[in-house]
């Protein structure tokens, strides 16, 4: 997948199956024109939606 689309951002599960996630990474790293590609791990990125998602007490 990251070689068919220019993704801004990748989103990374550390804990894959048949990789992981420094395995991954190194691979996406390898590819043509993803050396600088950002990659935040997904339980990050859970995480800071959940927080993004808490109700405001200042709109109250």
């Amino acid at each position: 997948m990251a070689t068919d689309v220019d993704y801004a951002l990748i989103l990374m599960d550390l804990q894959m199956p048949e990789t992981d996630g420094p395995q991954a990474t190194r691979a996406i790293r390898a590819l043509p024109g993803r050396e600088e590609t950002p990659l935040v791990p997904g339980e990050f990125f859970a995480t800071l939606l959940k927080w993004l998602e808490r109700e405001d007490p200042r709109r109250t």
